[in-house]
């Protein structure tokens, strides 16, 4: 029974955050129907895995965990395509209400310094939450934000400095 009560929960909380999940999916691959399967499989995977869902106050946190690996998944998968086809591609992270300043900046950072940023800042997330998805210590988080927007901040001042 409550596996069919979670799923119940799971798809409720799709419907009502279908534009998040999206925007947190397309976040990472930059393409709209890559998004798209991003969170088509996460749903699926989701969905596969209701029974492990033992706290539904976690179901946030529990799914944006689902898309974030799903996303570094595919994206995995995507860069191996591209070796093997010995093809170069530069992936930015785009997000609508950021300056291409400020885009660039978190393009500069690695992937978990991304994926931290992303959670805290553009899907306002709390730091407990975030070092659930990333199964990360608290205080690492913290460490790997602070420092990301240190680079991120060095990053910003020089763009700016070389418009005046």
């Amino acid at each position: 029974m409550t596996g069919e009560r979670n799923e119940q929960h799971i798809i409720d909380f799709i419907m009502q955050n279908q534009e998040r999940c999206y925007r947190l999916a397309y976040s990472y691959v930059q393409n709209e129907q890559d998004a798209l399967d991003v969170v088509h499989d996460s749903i699926v995977k989701a969905l596969r895995y209701s029974k492990t869902l033992k706290d539904i106050g976690s179901l946030k946190t529990w799914f944006y965990k689902i898309v974030v690996h799903t996303s570094l998944d595919y994206l995995k998968k995507r860069k191996k395509m591209y070796v093997s086809d010995c093809k170069v591609e530069k992936w930015y992270l785009v997000d609508y209400s950021t300056s291409l300043c400020v885009t660039e900046a978190i393009s500069m950072l690695s992937p978990i310094e991304q994926t931290i940023i992303k959670l805290r800042f553009f899907e306002d997330m709390r730091i407990e939450d975030i070092s659930e998805i990333l199964d990360m210590n608290k205080s690492t988080v913290k460490t790997k934000l602070y420092a990301a927007l240190r680079k991120m901040k060095g990053k910003v001042s020089e763009s700016y400095e070389t418009d005046k």
